[in-house]
Parts: structure tokens; C-alpha cells; sequence
């Protein structure tokens, strides 16, 4: 079964759903200043999908204009243990993943893709798959 939204941010975000547009606006962006927003758009649509991807020598969340561009903002409204869990999963996880996953070399010169969205009347339409693929070109 799938999680509605609330029920997919209801633990992270302390219970405080209020924060789910602050907290993915914070991801937009700390992409915005120190990484790569990418959207795919359709002249009768708008927006029809986004890609936050963090390319050579960046990372997300890795400065502190990242930070102040939202993110610092959403975690002061939420409760110590919710924060230390985020900084759990920024700093720990993902740094592991990446030194699992990845030799040195990828892990600093590859692009890192963090968020990858469509909207759902466009879904299954190669909206993602166009935005993966342009930067497998670069």
C-alpha cells in the first residue's frame, strides 16, 4: 500500500504536516543555490516534472547559504529528536551510501540526483526519464 503525503511526512516532521510545503520548498531551494533545479515544462502545462541534482564538488546541504535558504528555517520549528533524525539522514546515511556506492572519483566529479518528481497527469509519459537523460549527456 502506498503512503498518502502526510502519512510519508508525519514522522519525520515531528507530526507538524503544516512544514511539508516549507520542507520541499527548502529542497528546491538549497538546489537553486548551490546545486542544479531542472524542470521539464509544456507550453499548455507549465510544469510537469523537476530535478534536483547536486553535480561536481556539491552536495546537499553541504553550505551554509544551502541552509539558510530554508532548510535551518523548517528544522527550528521541529522538535530535537526530529532534527537530530534529519541530520541522521543527511550526514550519515548519505555520506555511507555514497562511499559504498561509489568510487571517490564518482562520488565527487558525478552528478547526484535528490529529488526527481512528475506530476501525476504526466506520469509515465518520459517526462523523468527526459531529465535523467540530459544530464547522462553532460
Amino acid at each position: 500500500a502506498s503512503l498518502s503525503e502526510g502519512e510519508h511526512y508525519h514522522h519525520s516532521l515531528g507530526g507538524n504536516l503544516a512544514l511539508i510545503k516549507p520542507l520541499l520548498r527548502a529542497y528546491v531551494d538549497a538546489a537553486r543555490v548551490g546545486g542544479e533545479l531542472w524542470v521539464a515544462t509544456l507550453d499548455e502545462h507549465g510544469i510537469v516534472g523537476v530535478a534536483l541534482w547536486y553535480g561536481p564538488e556539491t552536495a546537499f546541504l553541504a553550505t551554509e547559504e544551502q541552509r539558510e535558504a530554508g532548510w535551518n528555517q523548517v528544522m527550528a520549528q521541529l522538535p530535537e529528536d526530529r532534527t537530530r533524525w534529519w541530520d541522521s539522514v543527511r550526514i550519515n546515511i548519505y555520506s555511507l551510501q555514497l562511499s559504498r556506492t561509489y568510487t571517490v572519483h564518482v562520488a565527487r566529479d558525478g552528478y547526484h540526483l535528490w529529488i526527481l518528481a512528475t506530476h501525476p497527469s504526466h506520469e509515465r509519459r518520459g517526462v523523468a526519464t527526459t531529465l535523467v537523460r540530459a544530464v547522462e549527456d553532460i
